[in-house]
């Protein structure tokens, strides 16, 4: 199937369907928005192979990336049209329902709401994707990042992808996978997902605290490490 973009008539209708999920979990996409003519257009970018399940958002941003290679980054992070055709071909992933029913998050979510780093990195599907583009030097530095599933960001991304100077830091990144990825399953540590001592939202804020005094983004990402507190201590060692 061609890669294929909501024009304003299909964006307009597919936040009407989204109310109506609202009011009706079990509402199924509507088949009309992914390739009716009046509703959609043809992007150019390539094809989409379905059906494909994705365990993580990382596995989404590898793929997502293979499908935009030949375009120029910042015209496909502002095809709004894109991420938001896309969300519905996923949809069952993006929102999948439970005993028959879906339960909505927050509208930027589904439907990108332009630009601005500070509602675009909430999208599902084009914030994962924008983290890997900004790491295609070492892709595998965001792999604690986008651990999660496509409908559950974690905690780690909330707090690092909100603030672009850390979600573009190759240190913070890696320094991520150090404290939050078990190096045997490739997936997060146990405890990682929490607000307590050593947690993601602790490290934001440590982060955040340290950038006051030191160059956080130019030091080796080991010099960081050492200068986190002991609350850490029980990331760095499993």
């Amino acid at each position: 199937m061609s890669l294929h973009r909501l024009n304003a008539r299909g964006i307009a209708e597919m936040n009407r369907w989204l109310d109506a999920v609202q009011n009706q979990p079990a509402t199924g996409v509507p088949g009309e928005l992914l390739n009716v003519s009046a509703f959609v257009e043809a992007t150019g970018y390539g094809d989409i192979a379905e059906p494909r399940i994705f365990d993580t958002r990382y596995d989404w941003a590898n793929y997502a990336l293979t499908l935009t290679r030949s375009e120029k980054d910042s015209h496909v992070q502002s095809d709004a049209g894109l991420w938001a055709w896309l969300t519905l071909v996923y949809f069952d992933q993006v929102c999948p329902p439970a005993a028959g029913n879906r339960k909505l998050g927050q509208r930027a979510r589904y439907v990108p709401t332009g630009t601005d780093y500070r509602t675009y990195y909430r999208h599902l599907l084009a914030g994962p994707w924008q983290i890997l583009c900004a790491h295609r030097d070492e892709p595998e530095r965001a792999r604690a990042l986008l651990g999660g599933a496509l409908h559950k960001p974690g905690d780690l991304y909330e707090q690092v992808a909100s603030r672009m100077e850390l979600a573009t830091s190759a240190t913070v990144l890696s320094l991520s996978n150090v404290l939050y990825l078990d190096a045997h399953t490739g997936r997060r540590k146990r405890g990682s997902g929490g607000a307590g001592k050593g947690s993601p939202r602790r490290l934001a804020e440590v982060l955040m605290q340290l950038d006051l005094t030191f160059d956080i983004y130019a030091m080796p990402m080991e010099k960081l490490l050492r200068l986190l507190p002991k609350e850490f201590e029980r990331f760095k060692t499993t």
